[in-house]
């Protein structure tokens, strides 16, 4: 059994090669799983109110709405702000994430699934999601230069300096790359992306 980590920073492309991976993978006939952490974790979020309240205690009742629900903008302006904001913010936010995202990996792996794990930071940061016997990770870490990275943060609806924010709060690119069995340079464009993925693919154990 196998699980595959699609990592990488923010605007490298690790969402649209996972949905590659993962097409590519379906139309050969694997059954296959996407657990996004990002997502994950706004679920997570979303169902905890005392989670809520404990964001709320450390960065300022402003970072809720009158009905509770998170502000996710107020929260990110306070959370990447700094080092150590960013630090707290994942305290809180990474142990219930992870016993969630565990969850939906041993589902995937009990029915036979290949689980394709998507996150924002290398595997190592979050090891124990992938800690299942008799299971290996295979990570592939997607990289981009800053520039297109920046451009695809706003192209996504960030302001400049949230895009720039959040990626000044990552780990060093170096950090994915160290760990990963490959590296995929995410700058060219979708068929060129879609055509290394196919071959990269074809090379791996990914459909056995």
């Amino acid at each position: 059994m196998k699980i595959l980590a699609i990592t990488g920073p923010f605007g490298s492309g690790k969402t649209t090669v996972t949905h590659l991976v993962a097409a590519a993978l379906r139309s050969a006939g694997k059954k296959i799983s996407i657990i996004a952490l990002d997502e994950v974790s706004r679920q997570v979020v979303n169902e905890d109110l005392a989670l809520r309240h404990e964001l709320a205690d450390t960065f300022g009742d402003h970072v809720l709405n009158d009905d509770a629900s998170l502000n996710r903008v107020a929260l990110a302006e306070l959370a990447f702000a700094d080092d150590q904001s960013t630090a707290q913010l994942n305290a809180l936010v990474h142990p219930p994430t992870i016993a969630a995202a565990r969850q939906l990996i041993a589902r995937a792996l009990e029915a036979g699934e290949l689980p394709i794990v998507e996150l924002p930071f290398p595997t190592v940061y979050l090891s124990e999601i992938f800690q299942f016997d008799g299971v290996d990770t295979i990570v592939w870490t997607v990289t981009a230069d800053k520039e297109t990275r920046l451009e695809r943060g706003i192209a996504d609806g960030y302001s400049y300096e949230d895009a720039l924010c959040r990626m000044d709060r990552q780990p060093r690119m170096s950090a994915y790359q160290t760990e990963a069995d490959t590296v995929i340079e995410n700058c060219d464009d979708l068929d060129d992306l879609r055509l290394e993925v196919r071959i990269l693919i074809e090379a791996s154990p990914l459909q056995g």
